[in-house]
């Protein structure tokens, strides 16, 4: 081995790891590392194996392994005079500061790397044992030669090793200089090293220009120019680029100032403070190397005149085996490979020495390789398993090479394409056979599917039926397939000299133009692309086409030429037919232009069109009524003379066809309204304008009249809300006096019955006059189109009960009987039920009106067919109102749904004839059509039938039944603020709410209303919208606005009887909405449901003495408590004293909560004499 041969030999490492993923891990990380061989080690004791059987030129060493960990096997190595040279780099995951490190330096380590590695790192460390290793390599070698030459010896023995070296330091601090020297004094003692001090990095750079340094410990941070700084001018240099640097620094720690020395050459990067055994380790290794380098130099010079024929011979072989190993390498690398040996025991073929490309090739890791020796077999395919154990076989027994392209069957199961190498080696004493499998699957498949595209293409050649041919122009050789001899007419084999008997067959005319393209082609980088006739031997003429590619050598010299003929002749025809029928339709063009002309000129609407630059074109004999111009004047005149507007009108959009009206100016210069249809068209592949006009000046004044007779109307329907609406105030006011003070004075029970019987006639007259007021204002809102349907899940069959229940007594006071059926209604609808309820009580309460005997039938039923379990579906259902009254003329039917017509009313029933009409209007609404039947003398029939989703069935609500006697004890004292400027309306509510225990306050408009609130801290205000100075919305957004009124509850109680209100009030704040004249029920429900309060209420006519169940007073429970709880019981019962009452009771509850419940019901339910009777 030369020097040459010594520095491009593979360096053997070592790699010890109890742990196989670590050794896989730690042999991909030193993949990137050209020029090593890897070998690994599970254990210490196999690692001193490994090294004895051979040399290496480096070992990385796990610490921690059973047995004989890193340390042991270290000292071991070190005490072995045939280990002792070799590096150890101690790789761990376990960092032990300073005590590690020492335990590791003490057992032999030249240096140590902690887990996670940072590859940067690895390959830095690495590459520099490597460089040791080859140099050690060399000189052994030039040793060799040195024992055979005398003079070698001599110089050799005054060689480098008694010269002095120099050790460059480079810091700023002097005071780091010193201590660098003060580490590093023992080694130069012993060593013979000069210490050379440098202060900075231009410094350093001509100390290293001026002699030679075996190493050089550079700091970071330096003024200036830094360390990072000074070592990449020294790798730029070739004088200084193999120096040896090794980065000191005490501030840049983190890892991207470590990467950053390692990328720009550092051999190494410490961190102070240093410890000076490792720091003289670390300095000691690139002295002795630099020794050796010097060495290497000096035998190198000595022997160079005598092997110099030598070398130059070893420098050929060396770069032959260079290429040859980069080769195999390139061609490793770019296959997937498995490489293995067999030799022969017995009468198998057994494997071994897998590498770790057997995982890619076939999915099984090595070690199940060397747990079964026969899987290399076992995994090929049957019918191929003989075959290739025959190659192998015949490998060993005769050393024939041989390749084979088989199948395996992978671990996870799916075959794959490979292809087997099998070659000899070994010995003839003991031979083995060399294996190399690379998966050509992929290979094998693309071949696969080219040779099925290829058996597709001569498939789709035939079908298209195109003749290919290839002409090669150096041999002069043509070649064409079986269907170019169909399509030129020539007999297979008789194609004689290739390109004259082509030519033969082209048409005479066609000839020339079939050389130009072929020179054409040849000449220039243009495809060959031709139509042309043949000429078959009968006579017949083909059109052909033919399309081809020049192929052309590296000089550009045309070589081939391929391409492919097909025949056009039917094309052809049909271009010749289509020529023929263009022709033809040319002259009916002609002709429909005339007979358009003819129309244009005679069209009732003006037709103009102009070009692109907007320049009139046409102009027709209505366009020239229209604008006084006549088509000579006006044409090549630009169309804004005549539409002003017309360019603005073609830009909005172009490209579309569009109608708009535009003002036109006729020539006197008067304007005058017309609408244009535009069209954009293409006349000779140039755009055109084509406008049709129409003058609409009498339109215009149509519609004119029409928005202002529009206007008007909608100011009179805005009139007549606003007075409705004022109207519906100004008598709901008043209203609610009346019909709230007629219900007070009826809960007095202290009226005589003829004052009874006037009250009701009040009552009645009241609710008579609320009900024409709400029936002119529902229509008027319908006529207004402000009606919308509210549609609610509705238990339609509870509906129905109600309204029969709320007219029954009406009907039994008139001596009738109104009878109710219903038939397979569904559990609940979505519907309006407000509405659904107004239509069934206004043709129930008109059936009864106009019936004296008999009775009145209200029917409704579900049509079959709908499915009551699906929620999504519909019902049909039909509604039927009939009666056995007086019925209606035939005339009358079509009067009855007007506004304010009452047919047939008795002269004592009054109304406003309101009723049907709203009914109708509100049965459209829900989706139906309301109908009447009738016969005078046998009732009528009124029928509508809607169809209804179907829906969840409604919770029912709980009901507060009984009158309502006050407030509980502990609930009294409650303030309410009545904010209203009618002082009616404030006394009304005085009376409905301080006798049941509110304290009432009064306000007469908005901002007294602010202020008692400020004053009077009210829970509940009740609201009116309408005040003077500021009205109740406003006055409730400023009460929303001041922080201290959130937690006060409002109720907007206004005469208003419009919808929209209530979302305008609820939207501005308040809580609830009641509307003039107030139902007591009502307020009293919202004034529980918004305060949380609960009335105490007498019990209903219907409720049964005993509690409705509950268990009963017993005379044994009272006579056991105390004397004076039973006193006060008794004197409450006898003067109805409500405040005893409940002071007895609220004693009793501390002691007996069920009695104390059972009494209390009692007195609810007014049973004083059962109470009296139980305490006697």
């Amino acid at each position: 081995m030369n020097r040459r041969a010594a520095v491009l030999a593979p360096v053997p490492v070592l790699l010890v790891d109890d742990n196989d993923d670590n050794l896989l891990a730690l042999t991909a990380l030193l993949e990137g590392v050209e020029g090593l061989e890897l070998v690994v080690a599970g254990s210490g004791e196999d690692a001193l194996r490994q090294l004895l059987r051979r040399e290496f030129g480096l070992v990385l060493m796990d610490v921690q392994m059973p047995g004989m960990d890193g340390y042991e096997a270290a000292t071991l190595m070190r005490a072995n005079p045939k280990t002792r040279n070799v590096p150890i780099v101690f790789v761990t995951a376990l960092l032990g500061g300073s005590d590690f490190a020492f335990r590791g330096y003490e057992s032999g380590a030249v240096d140590y790397l902690v887990k996670p590695i940072e590859t940067v790192v690895l390959h830095a460390k690495v590459n520099v044992f490597a460089t040791l290793y080859r140099q050690r390599l060399a000189i052994a070698e030039f040793e060799r030669y040195v024992s055979q030459v005398e003079n070698v010896m001599a110089a050799r023995r005054a060689g480098p090793d008694s010269r002095q070296l120099r050790l460059l330091l480079v810091d700023d601090q002097p005071a780091n200089l010193l201590a660098l020297e003060g580490l590093l004094g023992e080694l130069a003692e012993q060593a013979n090293v000069q210490l050379v001090r440098a202060s900075s990095g231009p410094e350093a750079l001509r100390a290293v220009l001026r002699a030679d340094y075996a190493a050089v410990l550079l700091d970071v941070q330096m003024p200036g120019m830094d360390g990072f700084e000074t070592a990449e001018l020294l790798r730029a240099n070739p004088r200084t680029s193999t120096l040896p640097v090794i980065f000191v620094t005490a501030g840049m720690k983190d890892r991207a100032a470590q990467f950053k020395g390692y990328e720009l050459g550092a051999v190494d990067y410490l961190i102070k403070p240093l410890e000076p055994h490792v720091l003289a380790s670390k300095v000691r290794v690139f002295c002795d190397l630099y020794r050796q380098r010097l060495a290497l130099e000096q035998q190198s010079a000595h022997l160079e005149a005598l092997v110099a024929e030598r070398t130059e011979a070893l420098r050929r072989s060396a770069d032959e085996l260079s290429d040859s190993r980069e080769r195999y390498r390139r061609l490793l690398g770019a296959v997937t490979h498995q490489l293995f040996s067999l030799r022969r025991e017995g009468r198998q073929l057994r494997s071994y020495g897998h590498g770790s490309g057997c995982e890619a090739v076939t999915g099984y890791p090595p070690q199940a390789f060397q747990d079964d020796p026969t899987l290399w077999l076992t995994i090929v395919a049957e019918p191929e398993r003989a075959l290739v154990a025959a190659r192998a076989a015949a490998a060993l027994d005769s050393g024939a090479i041989s390749q084979y392209e088989h199948r395996i069957r992978c671990c996870d199961g799916v075959p794959r394409w490979v292809r087997s190498t099998f070659v000899r080696a070994g010995t003839d004493d003991s031979p083995v056979c060399d294996v190399l499998i690379e998966d050509i699957d992929q290979r094998r498949r693309v071949e696969e599917d080219r040779a099925h595209l290829v058996d597709q293409l001569a498939l789709a050649t035939r079908a298209a039926r195109l003749g290919i041919w290839d002409w090669d122009l150096s041999a002069n050789e043509l070649v064409w397939d079986e269907r170019m001899y169909h399509l030129c007419g020539v007999a297979p084999g008789q194609l004689g000299d290739a390109h004259q008997t082509w030519l033969a067959t082209v048409h005479p005319e066609d000839r020339q133009l079939c050389e130009r393209a072929r020179q054409r082609a040849l000449c220039s980088d243009q495809p060959y692309d031709i139509e042309f006739r043949v000429v078959h031997p009968d006579g017949g003429i083909r059109y052909m086409k033919s399309d081809g590619q020049v192929l052309r050598n590296a000089q550009g010299q045309a070589v081939r030429m391929t391409g492919i003929h097909y025949d056009i002749t039917e094309r052809k025809q049909a271009e010749e037919e289509m020529r023929r029928h263009r022709d033809h339709l040319l002259e009916l063009v002609d002709e429909r232009n005339a007979s358009l002309r003819a129309i244009v000129d005679n069209a009732a609407d003006g037709i103009i069109s102009v070009d692109e630059q907007g320049v009139i074109l046409s102009f027709n004999r209505a366009a020239e009524e229209m604008f006084g111009y006549s088509e000579a004047e006006i044409l090549g005149r630009p169309v804004g003379k005549l539409i002003p507007l017309a360019g603005r009108a073609v830009r909005r959009d172009p490209g579309a066809a569009r109608s708009m009206d535009l003002e036109g100016q006729r020539r006197d210069g008067s304007a005058f309204p017309m609408h244009v249809a535009i069209s954009e068209v293409e006349v000779g592949g140039r755009p055109r304008v084509i406008g049709i006009l129409r003058d609409i000046s009498q339109q215009k004044a149509a519609e004119a009249s029409l928005i202002a007779a529009r206007n008007a109307a909608e100011t009179a329907s805005q009139v007549k809300s606003e007075f409705l609406a004022k109207m519906s105030h100004e008598l709901r006011t008043p209203l609610n006096a009346v019909i709230g003070f007629s219900q007070l004075m009826s809960r007095s029970g202290t009226l005589l019955p003829d004052q009874q019987r006037n009250l009701d006639i009040i009552h009645r007259s009241g609710q008579h006059l609320l009900t024409l007021i709400n029936d002119v204002l529902a229509l008027s809102k319908i006529e207004a189109g402000g009606t919308r349907v509210d549609a609610a899940d509705t238990d339609l069959a509870r509906l129905l009960e109600e309204v029969a229940e709320m007219l029954r007594i009406r009907a039994q006071h008139a001596g009738l009987e109104l009878e109710l059926a219903m038939e397979r209604l569904p559990a609940a609808v979505k519907v309006d039920a407000v509405k659904l309820r107004q239509v069934l009580i206004n043709l129930l309460g008109n059936a009864l009106k106009f019936t004296q005997q008999g009775r009145v039938l209200l029917q409704a039923s579900a049509h079959a067919g709908y499915d009551a379990a699906c929620k999504g579906g519909q019902a049909c259902i039909s509604f039927v109102i009939s009666d056995t009254g007086i019925g209606m003329a035939p005339g009358d039917l079509q009067r009855i749904f007007d506004p304010f017509v009452q047919v047939g009313a008795p002269a004592s029933e009054s109304g406003t004839g309101l009723g049907l009409a709203i009914s109708r209007e509100y049965v459209e609404l829900l989706g139906g059509v309301l109908q009447v039947e009738s016969e005078v003398g046998q009732g009528s029939v009124f029928r509508f039938t809607l169809n209804l989703p179907l829906a969840e069935a409604p919770r029912a609500l709980p009901s507060a039944d009984g009158t309502v006697l006050g407030l509980a004890l502990h609930e009294r004292g409650k303030r309410v603020l009545v904010a209203d400027d009618d002082r009616e309306s404030q006394l009304l509510l005085g009376e409905l709410l301080e006798p049941l225990g509110f304290v009432v306050a009064f306000a007469n408009n908005g901002v007294e209303a602010l202020a008692r609130v400020a004053s009077f801290a009210p829970q509940l205000v009740l609201m009116d919208w309408r005040m003077p100075e500021l009205d109740g919305l406003a006055t409730i957004r400023r009460m929303r606005s001041q922080p201290d009124c959130d937690e006060v509850r409002v109720i907007m109680c206004t005469a208003s009887a419009f919808e929209e209100q209530c979302e305008v009030a609820l939207q501005a704040g308040a809580d609830a909405f009641l509307r003039k004249p107030l139902d007591t029920a009502e307020l009293y429900a919202r004034i529980e449901q918004l305060l949380g309060v609960r009335f105490l209420r007498a019990a209903c006519a219907g409720e049964s003495g005993a509690g409705g169940g509950m268990k009963p007073v017993l005379k044994e429970e009272l006579s056991g408590l105390p004397a004076e709880v039973r006193k006060a019981l008794k004197e409450g019962a006898v003067e109805l004293d409500q405040q005893r009452l409940a002071g007895a009771l609220a004693a009793i509850e501390r002691e007996c909560p069920d009695l104390a419940g059972r009494l209390r019901h009692m007195t609810q339910a007014f049973r004083y004499r059962e109470l009296f009777a139980l305490l006697s």
